[in-house]
């Protein structure tokens, strides 16, 4: 993912922080997430790929192997990007 865009944790980079924008994944998947801590708002961080598209996160302090269609609904926003918008809109 390139600095400041949107996009999937599977897009995300190994070693970046994020900021989950929302959840588009079946309504059992979501509320299983959300009970790992897992919903918008929420700061995460990749810290591994694998080859077969799992994807390791940090978030709220446990690590999570992701799988890859569960990566792919999931969507993120460096932090950075946050603070821009907000600086746009108090001009």
């Amino acid at each position: 993912m390139k600095d400041l865009d949107t996009g999937t944790v599977f897009e995300g980079d190994m070693g970046r922080a994020y900021e989950v924008t929302g959840i588009l994944l079946p309504e059992d998947i979501t509320r299983r997430l959300e009970s790992l801590g897992i919903f918008e708002g929420t700061k995460l961080q990749i810290l591994n790929k694998k080859k077969n598209g799992a994807v390791i996160i940090k978030a709220r302090g446990a690590r999570w192997a992701i799988g890859k269609e569960f990566a792919k609904g999931i969507r993120v926003r460096e932090p950075g990007e946050i603070k821009e918008q907000q600086d746009e809109t108090d001009n």
